[in-house]
């Protein structure tokens, strides 16, 4: 059976973690199938420090977070990373539990844009893991072919952004909105 919901989201938008937190408090999330995505595939992995420029835009980005959504806590990151490696974690963890995976993505967003950490480190990868209780075994093969599902799928839909909700019958949010607007979205059936 499709899910309810489906949400593209990457784990170095600061939207995207605003939007889930969302989502966790308005205590929606078991009804939404996660989506990792990379809308930055070009990163580094170790995350590379913000220069000057690139650290502006984190800037601005954290102060709309502060400003949109002022119940979610945030801190400025020292850059962005590579999610890759934690979206493949994440991907492998939904075979194993999909209750600890969605933790886990929980967990990856909180890492970076709480404590800035970086969560291309596999050090830091497998210590998350161990924390929301899975063995740290990541099947790459099987990951790699359901985050290359994830990410065709949301290539198809021709949006190109995140975060993105998607509901049953193919309405959409995009962008970090309005709790109401999320709200209302979430309880139309």
């Amino acid at each position: 059976m499709d899910p309810e919901f489906v949400l593209y989201s990457d784990f170095n938008c600061p939207f995207c973690y605003a939007f889930g937190e969302r989502v966790i408090q308005l205590q929606a999330a078991d009804r939404i199938a996660w989506r990792g995505v990379q809308h930055a595939p070009h990163l580094a992995v170790p995350m590379a420090s913000a220069g000057p420029t690139f650290r502006r835009e984190l800037e601005r980005e954290v102060q709309s977070i502060q400003r949109l959504a002022p119940d979610v806590p945030i801190s400025l990151p020292r850059g962005k990373p590579n999610t890759g490696p934690a979206i493949q974690a994440v991907a492998s963890s939904l075979r194993i539990d999909g209750e600890k995976a969605h933790a886990l993505a929980t967990s990856f967003y909180r890492a970076l844009w709480q404590h800035r950490r970086d969560i291309s480190d596999s050090a830091t990868i497998h210590t998350l893991m161990a924390e929301a209780g899975l063995h740290d075994a990541i099947d790459a093969a099987a990951a790699d072919s359901i985050t290359r599902s994830w990410h065709n799928a949301w290539l198809e839909r021709g949006v190109g952004s995140v975060p993105e909700l998607v509901r049953r019958d193919g309405e959409a949010l995009i962008g970090l909105v309005d709790r109401d607007i999320l709200h209302g979205f979430l309880a139309f059936r």
